[in-house]
């Protein structure tokens, strides 16, 4: 498992490839194109660019450990179209007759992985002041499944950040331009939508259940509404998409609810994003009714449930002769 950080041709070569496993790959192929000029670094199973055409089986991982408490990884595995999704069933209906050499072999990549990332060393973390930690973000069910050997997992924190007992968050995939299928006029005469305004980020920051530092929100892409009768008002509603380009939060004021405003501001963000892709992507809470009208109303569907992982790098064993 090498690790590296791209020049402008290895970053070309790896968007190139992870357009063509879409729509499983769309989160990393979001958080690879945010990583440019970042400390992130790229890990990849593969020994070079050119063994691309000659490994059915690989994984990929964008890894920035300055980033906690946030998400610090995530990881795409092209075997994820032979697993399951949200029915237990395979994404892709041509199974190869080796499927279990296809899992075990990503599973033997997976772990390769957690192993380079704990002796790489860079940007330690800690957890409860002594367990160097990594917090995997977004992660499907399927590769759960392969990356979470019981011994290596730290105790869960609040959610979203559990693997345990039961999956609860759903992976939405969105196709762009989106619109409401539901027909409803909703006025938006009174509003203006533009980014949020640097100095409303502390609003931000006071209405998030999750922690949220300053510098980061002030690099991810927003959408708030500004009411127009009010000079230099306050957004009453605002909405972010995350470094893998996921919908991260979204809110509206209690006096603003319930006129379709949240659906809105969702739209229009989605529809505006700077990379230009047809596709977006959401992690949605499966209790939170609300996101999940929002998303299926703009025509969204989910595929399999997803996941955050606390993993304890020192629980690794590092001597598998296979990775």
């Amino acid at each position: 498992m090498r690790s590296y950080r791209p020049n402008t041709e290895d970053f070309k070569a790896l968007v190139a490839e992870l357009k063509l496993h879409l729509p499983n790959s769309l989160p990393l192929l979001y958080r690879l194109q945010s990583s440019q000029g970042s400390e992130a670094l790229i890990y990849d199973s593969r020994s070079s660019l050119q063994d691309v055409k000659q490994e059915m089986v690989f994984t990929l991982a964008v890894v920035d450990r300055s980033q906690w408490p946030m998400t610090e990884a995530w990881v795409f595995c092209s075997a994820e179209k032979f697993l399951h999704d949200k029915r237990n069933t395979p994404i892709s209906k041509e199974l190869p007759d080796d499927i279990d050499a296809i899992k075990e072999k990503s599973r033997q990549q997976l772990h390769a992985l957690l192993v380079a990332i704990r002796q790489n060393g860079t940007n330690k973390r800690t957890k409860d002041g002594n367990i160097p930690a990594l917090l995997m973000g977004s992660v499907p069910d399927c590769l759960a499944d392969l990356i979470c050997p019981r011994a290596y997992q730290t105790r869960s924190v609040t959610s979203p950040y559990e693997i345990l007992p039961l999956p609860t968050w759903r992976k939405y995939f969105i196709s762009l331009p989106c619109r409401s299928q539901k027909v409803r006029e909703v006025d938006m005469t009174n509003l203006v939508f533009c980014p949020l305004r640097p100095e409303h980020i502390p609003l931000v920051q006071a209405n998030s259940p999750y922690p949220r530092e300053r510098e980061t929100l002030i690099k991810l892409q927003s959408m708030a509404a500004y009411p127009t009768d009010v000079l230099d008002g306050k957004p009453v509603a605002w909405a972010y998409l995350s470094l893998d380009g996921s919908l991260q939060s979204l809110h509206v004021e209690p006096s603003q609810r319930r006129r379709g405003l949240g659906q809105h501001i969702v739209s229009v963000l989605l529809n505006t994003q700077a990379l230009g892709s047809a596709l977006a992507h959401a992690d949605v809470a499966s209790d939170n009714i609300g996101s999940v009208r929002i998303f299926e109303n703009l025509g969204g569907s989910w595929t399999y449930h997803i996941h955050w992982i606390h993993l304890d790098l020192t629980a690794l064993q590092d001597d598998m002769q296979h990775v």
